[in-house]
């Protein structure tokens, strides 16, 4: 798997250098130059995993495969954390050498096991107790025995998907700090890795689209978790390249992970417009409403490809569907709170009235506006 090497690099430096001079004297041996590092002077042995499986109480392998199942369920098709076929593969080759008492070194995926059962067991008892959430017992061996960087660079792929679970369950935790610590790890593993990066298609690899389906995961997890703490996210919208996934017409699995990376999106520019680091913006109000107008653009989509109907209680409510129009109407209360200022000596609303007023305002489609002027009205 390619790391990426920018244009700062000097590894990279170095490379085009060669290449520079393998074009300029062709009978050059390609192999005369070394550019490669030869870090041999600090290569150690990484220690074991600190994981002993035989001392955690497992569940029965039906009721494991139920409690991945019930993660699958769950977290629907937000997010692309782990493929379900193989990792119960592994689930039940697992099981069936523990029951033959060939219990073999622990792993990075051993932790994963843990973390997906830790998310199954809080999910189907939903206890909480002054230790945290049902699953806690699992969740705290997985924490405990996470390694280090150079061991999740062994797999960086599966260390993703482990650090994505680890940030899920930390924020429905209510552990917002480590959760955004922790998704901030899985951001920059998948930098290194280039899966924020648009290759030409010679140059995909052959699972070119879970790696970016997994891109887009950590990418709606790292939002998700800046903006519950009122934090920066790392990551510009400018450094990422790979393209959004595709609507499809009749897919609601599909659709409802293209919809819920494009409202992450729209929460990462209002965290950098809006809560960004600024000098006094001139366009202030313009790049506003621009988030304003895309998110009604965003809601006609919504709308479109997964509708949401309360007003028949007979007809069940899809789980994607139901998350995604609350996520759509929560995301105005993170930009009007700061453009409807209350001027506490006048006591009157500073900019409100004209917003409200605006054009680009009217536009939009009634209920939209509704969960607007509900944020206004807070203000007020």
């Amino acid at each position: 798997m390619p790391a990426y090497l920018g244009h700062s690099s000097t590894l990279s430096f170095s490379r085009n250098v060669r290449n520079l001079l393998q074009q300029l004297s062709p009978n050059t041996d390609p192999g005369s130059v070394s550019t490669e590092r030869q870090d041999i002077s600090y290569k150690r042995t990484l220690p074991p995993i600190a994981l002993d499986l035989s001392t955690i109480p497992l569940p029965k392998l039906p009721y494991a495969e139920y409690l991945t199942n019930t993660v699958l369920v769950h977290m629907g098709s937000l997010y692309s954390i782990f493929d379900s076929e193989i990792f119960l593969q592994r689930l039940r080759s697992f099981y069936d050498e523990r029951d033959r008492g060939l219990v073999d070194k622990a792993s990075l995926w051993h932790i994963q096991m843990l973390l997906v059962l830790a998310f199954g067991k809080s999910i189907q008892s939903r206890e909480h107790s002054e230790m945290g959430p049902s699953g806690m017992s699992y969740f705290t061996r997985a924490i405990e025995a996470m390694p280090d960087i150079r061991r999740l660079y062994e797999d960086p792929l599966l260390s993703i998907e482990i650090l994505c679970l680890a940030a899920l369950f930390m924020h429905a935790a209510d552990l917002l700090q480590e959760a955004y610590v922790t998704i901030g790890q899985a951001l920059r593993i998948s930098v290194t890795k280039v899966l924020n990066k648009q290759f030409p298609e010679a140059m995909r690899s052959t699972n070119f689209e879970y790696q970016r389906r997994l891109w887009w995961t950590v990418y709606c997890i790292d939002r998700k978790c800046a903006a519950m703490l009122g934090s920066p996210s790392v990551m510009r919208e400018d450094d990422i390249s790979i393209p959004f996934p595709e609507l499809k017409s009749g897919d609601e699995s599909q659709n409802a992970f293209a919809i819920h990376a494009i409202l992450s999106s729209h929460l990462g520019k209002i965290l950098d417009v809006i809560y960004g680091v600024h000098e006094q913006q001139k366009n202030f109000l313009v790049e506003v409403k621009a988030i304003l107008s895309r998110l009604a653009e965003t809601y006609v989509v919504l709308r479109e490809h997964l509708p949401l109907d309360v007003q028949q209680p007979g007809q069940p409510l899809s789980r994607e569907s139901a998350t995604l129009h609350l996520l759509m109407h929560q995301i105005p209360a993170h930009y009007l709170s700061p453009v409807c200022r209350v001027d506490r000596s006048a006591g009157s609303v500073l900019a409100s009235e004209a917003f409200i007023g605006s054009r680009c305002f009217k536009d939009q489609h009634p209920p939209f506006v509704i969960s607007v002027r509900i944020n206004v009205e807070d203000v007020h």
